[in-house]
Parts: structure tokens; sequence; C-alpha cells
């Protein structure tokens, strides 16, 4: 709380990108404009996120229609899913019959793990989707297990399931997870009235999300507004083993970065993120024998195997829905491991009890370093993220006001913080990602090659102005490349320099010839 009370200007809002785009995408529902991608040029319908979290933050423009200071209202609107997923995830673990300690110890490494304060912080659908994720499970138990009113709670589930899925599209698997589990357990009925209450809503939305699609097969038009468009886009068989390879490395280290953050540099320090990932996973394996933890797992199963068959490397907001479970499992495993480090303490063998204490000073450390990780992050990195981007809101300020008086209003507008740019400057704006084959091939020369040519792919999209800032590129390149970057986009021939900031320059997309 004290981070978000310390931060309610939301400094970190435009950085993961998608905040921004909810946030434009709730202002239109709140302007009464209807479901729509305010910030992108046209405004086409918003058919890629489903309107659950747009929703919600259509609130803050209500409250202060005023941009950006409902922002504050935003931030204590996104704060209030972290108390609920505290809440919640304690009770799922008293469900698993974990011991008191153990819950209570789990609920101070949620309370303090850095990325569950980012997206504490960021305006983003993950702590919305887990809440409503564990909410739905947890009736799902109570319906099971009740001799009353079974069937109303199991209603009642289904609905939540379905607002699961407006959250988040992942949340589908729910709709196949629940009502199995509950037929393998031959209880017909109540699988069916789940699936009654939660279908529905998901063909809603794949319905209207289909009708109001923006017609088009552009890279840019499918990451606006096409899931399985831009993934079909860049995803082919032949290169499936290029996917699912790269999928399940990033898995397993998010899995093990959810526990330990960047616990060291370089390969060694991602294959011990890795190794990590696996103890936890070997933990959960041995929770499972529990029954009440049987939806939870099969839910944990089947969005793991949907994010190593998407065509985007996993990473910890990308796992961070199965938390409960991966530290829970962490938590069991190495209590299985202490357990075994006590008996051979106590062996006869000299050897033996060398090695068992060897492996426990080994934890231990291991243990203290990652706890030190998380504080490094939570009181170093957190702060220096926030101060940075306020000094880049800061210095792209002057630019914003520019473009707000001198580009025709309706200037479409390339930025690498889009939606940031729309709210500050009333021009619609997009930005150019460059398609993810590029990470799977491992190929940044590519990459670059891409963004180089950031004046024709704006032309080839509709763009007719261009805003380059040295902080459009995040942490996508180090200094000097980005320095190398910026200079091969300012001597493009396809780009005319209107007007330069300190922080970067304005240009206008030259047309082709007839």
């Amino acid at each position: 709380m004290f981070f978000v009370w310390q931060n309610q200007d939301q400094p970190l809002f435009g950085y993961p990108h998608d905040d921004g785009i909810y946030y434009s995408s709730a202002k239109s529902l709140a302007d009464g404009a209807g479901y729509k991608i305010a910030s992108y040029p046209g405004q086409p319908y918003q058919t890629k996120y489903p309107p659950g979290l747009p929703a919600y933050l259509a609130l803050a423009w209500l409250m202060n229609p005023e941009f950006p200071g409902n922002l504050t209202q935003a931030a204590w609107l996104q704060f209030l899913w972290m108390p609920a997923l505290l809440a919640l995830s304690l009770w799922h673990w008293r469900d698993w019959g974990l011991a008191e300690w153990q819950r209570w110890t789990l609920a101070a490494v949620l309370a303090t793990n850095t990325y569950v304060l980012y997206f504490t912080v960021t305006l983003l659908s993950e702590l919305p989707f887990t809440v409503t994720m564990l909410l739905c499970l947890l009736l799902v138990r109570k319906a099971e297990s009740a001799s009353q009113r079974a069937v109303l709670l199991m209603a009642f589930a289904g609905l939540i399931g379905g607002i699961v899925f407006l959250m988040r599209t992942a949340g589908v698997v729910l709709l196949i997870g629940v009502p199995a589990v509950m037929v393998w357990r031959k209880r017909n009925q109540l699988a069916g009235v789940f699936a009654l209450m939660m279908a529905p809503i998901v063909v809603a939305w794949a319905v209207w999300s289909f009708s109001n699609r923006l017609p088009g097969n552009d890279h840019l038009t499918l990451y606006y507004t096409n899931y399985v468009g831009i993934h079909l886009k860049v995803f082919h068989f032949n290169e499936a083993h290029l996917f699912l390879w790269k999928n399940i490395d990033g898995f397993l280290a998010s899995v093990g970065g959810l526990i330990f953050p960047s616990i060291l540099p370089g390969q060694f320090g991602r294959i011990l993120s890795q190794v990590i990932g696996v103890a936890a996973i070997a933990g959960a394996v041995r929770l499972v024998r529990t029954r009440a933890i049987t939806h939870f797992a099969v839910f944990s199963v089947l969005a793991s195997l949907l994010i190593l068959a998407w065509s985007y490397p996993p990473t910890e907001r990308f796992v961070l829905p199965m938390s409960a479970l991966i530290w829970a499992g962490f938590l069991t495993e190495v209590c299985h491991l202490a357990k075994g480090i006590r008996a051979k303490l106590r062996d006869k063998d000299m050897g033996q009890r060398i090695a068992a204490f060897g492996i426990a000073a080994a934890g231990i450390c291991l243990i203290a370093y990652g706890s030190y990780l998380q504080a490094k992050l939570r009181f170093e990195t957190m702060p220096a993220m926030a101060a940075n981007e306020r000094l880049r809101l800061a210095q792209d300020s002057e630019a914003y006001g520019w473009m707000r008086t001198n580009l025709p209003k309706d200037a479409a507008l390339l930025s690498g913080y889009d939606a940031l740019a729309y709210l500050y400057t009333g021009r619609s704006a997009a930005t150019l990602m460059p398609p993810v084959n590029f990470v799977y091939h491992d190929d940044p020369a590519g990459r670059e090659e891409y963004m180089a040519r950031a004046g024709a792919n704006s032309r080839d999209a509709g763009l007719n102005y261009v805003y380059m800032s040295r902080h459009d590129f995040r942490s996508d390149l180090d200094e000097e490349a980005k320095e190398k970057l910026m200079k091969r986009i300012e001597s493009s021939e396809d780009l005319e320099l209107l007007q330069s900031f300190p922080a970067g320059k304005v240009f206008r997309v030259k047309q082709r010839a007839n």
C-alpha cells in the first residue's frame, strides 16, 4: 500500500503498453462511444481484449473524466485486487491442507513479491484475472462439498468463470477444466450447470468480436485487434519446434523467476531459475494428491499448455495466475528436502552428514540471496523505474504539447507510448511491434532492421507522423545500440523532420510519388 500511496500518479502508466490500451478502451466506454480502442487510428472496436478490465477501469473515468488526474482513481481501483488476492490465496492454501505456518509464510511471500507489486501498480489484467479465477475455483469446491444449494453455488461459479474469461481470454480453460473434473467425479449435473452459465458469455464475446473485427490482414491490424489472427500470422507448423523449445525454456525460467527473480546474470542464472522452477513443479505434483487442489491443478495444466502453444515467449506475467500453486509447490518441495536432510544429519556415516550439511547450507544461502534480491527490487529497482518514468514523461511533455497544437486533428502517429501520446495530444497513435518471429529465430539484427524502417513501415500502416523518443525502446537495446538505431531512423528518406525536442523528434512520413 505504501508504494501505491507514493505513486498514486501512476508513473509506470504506458510502460507495459497493454495498460494504455486497456485505459483508452475504458475511456471509450465511459464516454458512451462503445467498446472501442480510442487511441488507435479510426477508433475501431476493441476486439482483442475482452471488456472485463476496461469496464472496471471505466469507473476511474466516470469518477474523474480529466486525464491524467484520474490515474489516481485508477491506481486505487487496481490496488483493491491485492488484498483480495491475499485473502483468496490464504483460503485456497487452507483448503489444500497446508499448515498454518506454511500459509502465513506464503502470504508473506505474496505480499512482498516484486512481480505482485508491479502488477498492483500497473493497469494490467494479471491481478483481476487471478483474483476472479481464485474465487471461481473456490466456489466450485464449495458447490462440490455442499449438501444443499450445490446447484446455486455452481451456477454462481459459472457466472464468475465468465467474468474470469472477460478479464482475459485465457480463462476459457475453465470452461474445459471444471466440467471435465465434474464429469470424471460423476457430478454431471454440476458440470452442466457450470457450462450452462459460463458458455454463453464466452460465445457472446466470440460472436461480438468476430462481427466487429477490423478488416485487414496486415501485422499492425492483427496485433491490435485479433489474438488468434496474429498467432496464425506469425506461427508456422514447420517452425513449431522453435516455438515450443523457446516457450518451454521461458516457462521454466518464469516459474523460477516468480520465486527468485534474476538470481544470477547470464545463462547460468537462467538455468538456475529453471531448476528452481522444476522444483516448484515437483512440489506442486506432490500437493495434487490432495483432492481439494484438483481443480486448480487442472486449470494450471491447461493454462500451461496454452502458454506453451502460444506465439509469445513466456514471462513471469504469464505464470502469475498460477502463483498460489507455484509458491505452495516450492515450499512443499523445500519441506520435503529438509525432511531428507534432517534424516541424513542423523546418519552414522560422516560423509552423509557432511553432504547433508552442505546441501542445507547451500539451500539457506539461496533462499537468503533470493530474499535479498526481492528487497533490492522492491526498494531500489521499482522506485528507480518510477523515477525514470516520471523523468520520461517530463521530457516528452514538451513534444506532446507541440503535437497537440500543431498536428492536424486527424493525424495518425507512430509512438512507442501510443496510448499515452493519444491521451496527451488527442491524436490517434499506434506502435509498430516487430513480429515475434525475430525472437524465436534469435535474430536481433533482423528485429533492429525492422525497427530502422520506421518510416516505410508507418506509411504502409497508414500512419503519417512519427514521434521518436529515446525512451521508446524500453529495455530492448543497450544505449549504444539505441543511439545507432535512432540515427538510422533519423536519416531515413521516408521521414521529414518537423521539430526537435530534448527527448525526441517529430517527423512527417513522406508519401510515395504516384
